[in-house]
This record gives C-alpha cells, sequence and structure tokens, in this order.
C-alpha cells in the first residue's frame, strides 16, 4: 500500500515521521534525508511497516498563526501609515482629502476582518 502526502513531523527520539495525520517508523538512514513539510510517498506493507519513502518534492506550508500575526502587523504597519500621511497635508493625495481618517481606519479594519474570516 502507498501513502502520499507531506510530513507534518519528525520523532528523532522514536526515528519515526507522521504522514496523513499518521505516525510511520523510519529506519535511521532515511530518517536522515527526510525534512518537514517534504512531500513523500511512502510504501508499507500489510503489516504498516515502511518498506520505502520516495520524496516527491518540498512544499512551503506558513502556519495559520503565523499568516494571522503578518495580516496584523500589516494592517497596523497601514493604519500608522494613513495617520503619519493624513497629518502630512503636503503629501495627502485625493482620495485622502476626500475621506477622513477614522472612516479609512474603518475601511481598513473591515478589510481586515474579511481576511481573518477568509483564512479560518
Amino acid at each position: 500500500m502507498e501513502i502520499e502526502g507531506i510530513i507534518e513531523a519528525i520523532s528523532y527520539k522514536t526515528k519515526g515521521i507522521k504522514v496523513a495525520g499518521r505516525w510511520f517508523n523510519v529506519p535511521e538512514e532515511l530518517l536522515n534525508n527526510l525534512q518537514k513539510n517534504q512531500k513523500v510517498k511512502i510504501s508499507i506493507d500489510d503489516f504498516g511497516n515502511v518498506l520505502d519513502v520516495q520524496i516527491l518534492g518540498f512544499e512551503e506550508i506558513i502556519d495559520k498563526d503565523i499568516k494571522i500575526e503578518a495580516l496584523r502587523s500589516s494592517i497596523e504597519i497601514m493604519k500608522l501609515y494613513f495617520q503619519i500621511s493624513y497629518a502630512d497635508f503636503t503629501y495627502a493625495s485625493e482620495i485622502k482629502k476626500e475621506k477622513d481618517l477614522e472612516s479609512i481606519l474603518k475601511d481598513l479594519n473591515t478589510i481586515y476582518r474579511r481576511i481573518l474570516e477568509m483564512l479560518k
């Protein structure tokens, strides 16, 4: 039987990898060549013993918490930018002249909430 998936975790203590929510014991020489987030195809026998591990590629997985923190930071930077640029009228664009700072921040908060909803 073959299982294809991404390595979610590696345990050097128990010499195993977690793929598709299941732990598999892997020989040490194979374990040293594997990394987290690699896409692999595991061949196993009828008893669940790993016969072979094929590395199919590397998949970049960004943790959801990191995404949310990055978005929060981006929103805070945008808020500060608008506060600073709104206070300096020599660099204010036509859009900023038409809208007051409070409505701009409300728009940014709305965008922020929609992005967070999309990440759920």
